[in-house]
């Protein structure tokens, strides 16, 4: 009746074992794909902050024209020439905040699918033990059993 028990709990040990690696690898996929949107509304960001230097830069070059002034030379080429600078540089800040937090999701992913693994050797491990505390638990058993019929042989003999 004990060997059922120590079976059960061997079975139990091996499924928590695979629920733990499973939850991790599942895991580490879904931190991949929020890193992949991450990644890509990142880039749909800085199109957009592209988009918005250009159209600064158009209305630039309309206000300076409505006023006589050459666009090619001078301050309002300066200004330009700051905004065009500017608007990238927030255009590369978003895509590297796209990439630092896409990087961060994956890592999570990896910490998640190493602490399943861990728990699955864990479990793995405990049913192993259990199972060995089982075999050396019946030796014992056998050992007094094989000692109590020598006893009786022995009393039964005199």
């Amino acid at each position: 009746m004990a060997a059922i028990g120590t079976i059960v709990s061997v079975a139990a040990s091996v499924v928590s074992a695979v629920s733990a690696v499973t939850t991790g690898v599942l895991a580490k996929k879904q931190a991949e794909s929020q890193a992949r949107i991450i990644r890509d509304q990142a880039s749909a960001r800085a199109r957009a902050q592209r988009q918005r230097t250009r159209r600064i830069l158009a209305t630039q070059e309309a206000i300076t024209g409505g006023s006589g002034t050459l666009i090619n030379e001078g301050s309002p080429l300066d200004v330009a020439l700051e905004s065009v600078k500017q608007g990238e540089l927030r255009a590369q800040n978003e895509i590297w905040r796209g990439q630092v937090f896409g990087q961060a999701l994956r890592r999570r992913g990896s910490m998640a699918l190493a602490t399943g693994i861990l728990a699955g050797v864990s479990s793995g491990l405990k049913g192993a033990s259990q199972s060995g505390a089982f075999n050396q638990q019946n030796a014992q058993v056998d050992h007094q059993q094989a000692n109590a019929r020598a006893q009786r042989t022995l009393f039964l003999d005199q």
